[in-house]
């Protein structure tokens, strides 16, 4: 349980910076991952123009027969969301549990992200923007792949 909120939570930073400038281009990454507990599949639509995020709409789907697992993940994830949201500006989300899964739709359109406020809380990230603070494609895909997704370039 600690591992998936650990890597909605990674997620939810990635998903926190931006850019433009150059040509457009798609990169999708996805990730599964299985415990005796849930399984959890996610799928990273990464917007970008030249070398700097411009969007990424993000679904995951955890499936459980632990309403309990699924209802803490619900929560947690609206929650994280909506902190986000209010810090930082840029999210658009919905979050539903059907009983036998959740699943988080989540768009973060980078414009609308406040990331100087952004970087400076969380330093961790430095090393994944350029000098304006923005988010840089190769980035992002190192960040996913490291939570071990495949990245389609």
């Amino acid at each position: 349980m600690k591992k998936l909120m650990t890597v909605f939570a990674l997620c939810v930073c990635v998903g926190v910076i931006s850019g433009c400038g150059g040509a457009s281009k798609t990169i999708e990454c996805t990730l599964s991952q299985k415990d005796a507990s849930y399984e959890l599949k996610s799928t990273y639509k990464i917007m970008a123009t030249g070398d700097v995020v411009d969007k990424v709409e993000t679904v995951e789907t955890a499936t459980s027969s632990n309403k309990t697992i699924l209802n803490t993940l619900e929560s947690t994830l609206n929650k994280q969301y909506k902190n986000q949201q209010d810090s930082y500006g840029g999210y658009t989300y919905k979050v539903t549990n059907d009983g036998s899964k959740v699943e988080s739709k989540v768009t973060i359109d980078y414009s609308k992200v406040d990331m100087k406020k952004f970087v400076e809380d969380n330093t961790a990230l430095k090393k994944f923007v350029n000098k304006k603070n923005r988010l840089t494609v190769d980035g992002v895909v190192s960040i996913y792949e490291a939570l071990g997704a495949v990245c389609k370039k």
